[in-house]
């Protein structure tokens, strides 16, 4: 199967390659380093931003006189490789060298970069910068060659410079400035400038970017350790990190004293597609939804006509024909959501079909889904609501229990009251009936009394047991058109 990838997707790349330019390409000499950069993994970062990174490694990779991969085959490559079943995380060394193989270059970068807030307390960490991780993997050698670890500056000016500065170390052969770390306990994870290096003991880390580091330590049951060094060109830094145990404190503390606040999670409810119902009924439908999750104190919301203010993105997205999980992520990756919440609504006569998605952005996998039948309008905001805080698990007095429709109160009424007025009814016929008995020793006119008696409380036992089999029909029928 990975021969037959090898020899088909190269093909399919060159065609796409042909078919968008007339001219043929210029001959690449033999000294020329030939390279494809695969997109960064983005951590924190705005879609705006981590576009921009990628342009700057392309722009700045291909004024070094690198031979560099145009991103429209990077692009043609990764989506052709991936309707022929092939499925890896492009960040992933060996998926690298795979791509790299298909492309048919010498080296692929990947890497990722990580947005780091402030840290007051540390002389050069005041201003939010981005972490980066650069990786130079030789596509012959399957293997990691070379790597860079550094921070980019915000103010795009300087990280236009920071970027340069990277890839011209990336691909230079003098010695790397690294760090040797003396890590106790072992077992903490280590972060520099943002990116996971893994649990200590680890080797000497070689790849520093000349320039401010930011270093962290956790552990569990042990308080957060975090330092900020400057490196310079060629040395090894060695440094102590000792963490220290958290003091224990009171044996039953008060829940509502130590317990942090929950983060507000920020979810983005775009328009349900239409299939075949009622408009009114799909902006109902998203509408509860969104009214809904407002109510929670744990989820900030923001529907697509929100979106549409910010900017015109989700008209945008939906003339490209966004509707899988890369497309949804980068909508709401330009908002900030975590979610992003989406179906349709179909109808058949009087037949309502709703299908409810939630996607989390952070990992492109469905969180959830929901779908349920409908057969009334008045159903449509109940259900909805209880699907959204099923598929949030919200707390127990968040979640909208569906309260009976009016038809079911109707119903046990009369069923109940006709129960109890044909039973009493039929007691008191019973009871007249033995006045009317000849045997009884009454008058004539106890008797037209009696008689009397009779025929009303028997109408009336008659019209109770008739009022109970009303009332319990409309109840079934009531019950029938519940959603199951």
């Amino acid at each position: 199967m990975v021969r037959w990838l090898l020899l088909v997707l190269p093909l399919v790349v060159a065609a796409g390659s042909m078919a968008g330019s007339k001219k043929p390409p210029p001959a690449v000499k033999a000294a020329v380093v030939t390279v494809a950069l695969l997109p960064l993994r983005a951590e924190g970062l705005q879609l705006n931003e981590a576009n921009r990174l990628n342009e700057l490694l392309r722009s700045r990779s291909s004024t070094s006189g690198l031979d560099v991969q145009d991103p429209e085959l990077t692009t043609q490559l990764i989506e052709a490789s991936q309707a022929l079943g092939v499925h890896c995380d492009v960040n992933a060394v060996g998926c690298g060298v795979e791509m790299g193989k298909l492309a048919g270059v010498q080296f692929v970068v990947l890497g990722q970069a990580v947005k780091l807030p402030a840290v007051p307390n540390l002389a050069r960490v005041t201003e939010p910068t981005i972490g980066l991780d650069l990786q130079l993997v030789d596509v012959k050698l399957a293997e990691v060659t070379r790597r860079i670890i550094g921070r980019l500056a915000t103010n795009p000016d300087q990280q236009s410079a920071d970027v340069a500065a990277a890839i011209q170390a990336l691909f230079a052969t003098d010695a790397l400035a690294g760090v040797d770390l003396d890590v106790t306990p072992a077992g903490s994870i280590i972060k520099l400038d943002g990116i996971v290096l893994g649990p200590a003991p680890l080797p000497t880390l070689r790849g520093l970017a000349v320039g401010d580091h930011l270093l962290n330590a956790t552990l569990a049951g042990h308080q957060p350790w975090a330092m900020s060094f400057p490196i310079q060109a060629g040395q090894t830094a060695r440094i102590e990190v000792r963490l220290r145990v958290e003091e224990a404190g009171p044996k039953e503390p008060p829940a509502r004293l130590l317990a942090p606040p929950r983060a507000r999670e920020r979810v983005l409810v775009l328009d349900f597609r239409n299939d075949s119902a009622r408009e009114d009924l799909v902006r109902i439908v998203r509408d509860s939804l969104v009214a809904h999750l407002s109510r929670s104190k744990e989820i900030d919301v923001l529907s697509s006509d929100d979106l549409r203010r910010v900017a015109d993105l989700q008209a945008q997205k939906q003339a490209m024909g966004c509707d899988d999980s890369s497309c949804l992520a980068e909508l709401a990756g330009a908002v900030g959501a975590r979610y992003v919440m989406f179906g349709n609504v179909g109808q058949l006569g009087a037949l309502i079909q709703i299908n409810i998605s939630l996607l989390d952005v952070s990992t492109t996998e469905m969180k959830a889904r929901d779908s349920f039948e409908i057969k009334s309008l008045e159903q449509v905001p109940q259900r909805v609501r209880a699907a959204a805080a099923r598929m949030f698990d919200l707390p127990s007095d968040e979640v909208a229990e569906t309260p009976w429709q009016t038809q079911h109160y109707v119903g046990l009424g009369f069923g109940l009251g006709g129960v109890v007025l044909g039973a009493a009814c039929g007691v008191l016929t019973l009871v007249a009936n033995e006045e009317v008995n000849p045997g009884e020793n009454k008058s004539q006119e106890e008797r037209a009394a009696a008689q009397t008696r009779l025929k009303v409380f028997g109408g009336l036992a008659i019209g109770g047991a008739a009022t109970a089999l009303a009332g319990f029909v409309v109840l079934g029928a009531a019950w029938l058109s519940d959603d199951p």
